[in-house]
C-alpha cells in the first residue's frame, strides 16, 4: 500500500510541490501523524512502514508531510494548532531516505494523497502530467475535507470539456466535473 496522508489544504488555493519537498519512507509500523509538530499535539492518522512521504519542511525532529489548512479541530483532548497552522506532521526519526524493496524510487505520489482518493491514474497515463494529478488529487481532498465525499472513487481529464477534470464520490454514479480555477477559489 502506497498512501500518504496529508490531505486537506486547499484553502490555501493550489501551491505547487517546492523544489525541496522529498520523498522518504517509514521505517515503524503505526506512526503517528499529527496536526502539528509535537508530541502533545492531536494524532490525524497512522502511517505503515515503507509508506512514502513528501517532506515539505523539517521543524527540528518533526517533518511537515502536508500544506498547511484552515481546519478546525474538536472535541479531542490534545494540543490543537490554531486554524490556518494546521497540517501533518511526522517524527523525522522514523523516516528514511532509503527505498524499500519493491518500491519504485521514480515513483511521485505526491502532495496530498489520501488513503481514501483511489481509480486517480499516474503520471504518463492518459496524457496526465504531474500538475494535472496535483489538480485532481486538490479537488478531490477539498471533497473528502469538507465532508461531501467520504472516498473518491474515481479522477481524471475530461476528454468532452475542454480544460475540465472530474472526480467521482464514493457510491454516487454521476461524476463532479472542475477546473483549475474552481481549485484555486
Amino acid at each position: 500500500m502506497r498512501i500518504l496522508i496529508a490531505s486537506a489544504a486547499l484553502f490555501l488555493g493550489v501551491a505547487t510541490a517546492s523544489a525541496s519537498e522529498r520523498t522518504m519512507y517509514v521505517t515503524d509500523d503505526g506512526l503517528n501523524v499529527r496536526f502539528c509538530a509535537g508530541t502533545d499535539c492531536c494524532i490525524a492518522d497512522r502511517l505503515s512502514r515503507d509508506d512514502p512521504v513528501a517532506v515539505m519542511e523539517e521543524d527540528g525532529r518533526w517533518a511537515r508531510i502536508s500544506v498547511f489548512h484552515d481546519a478546525k479541530i474538536t472535541g479531542r483532548n490534545c494540543e490543537k494548532p490554531e486554524e490556518g497552522l494546521i497540517a501533518h506532521w511526522v517524527s523525522i526519526d522514523y523516516l528514511t531516505e532509503q527505498v524499500p524493496d519493491g518500491t519504485d524510487p521514480n515513483a511521485w505520489y505526491g502532495l496530498l494523497s489520501d488513503r481514501r482518493i483511489r481509480g486517480i491514474p499516474k503520471v504518463g497515463d492518459y496524457g496526465l502530467d504531474r500538475e494535472d494529478l496535483e489538480l485532481i488529487r486538490r479537488y478531490a481532498s477539498l471533497l473528502l475535507l469538507n465532508g461531501v465525499c467520504e472516498a473518491i472513487e474515481t479522477g481524471n481529464k475530461s476528454v468532452s470539456r475542454e480544460n475540465t477534470y472530474y472526480v467521482a464520490c464514493e457510491g454516487e454514479s454521476e461524476q463532479r466535473y472542475f477546473t483549475a480555477d474552481d481549485v484555486a477559489s
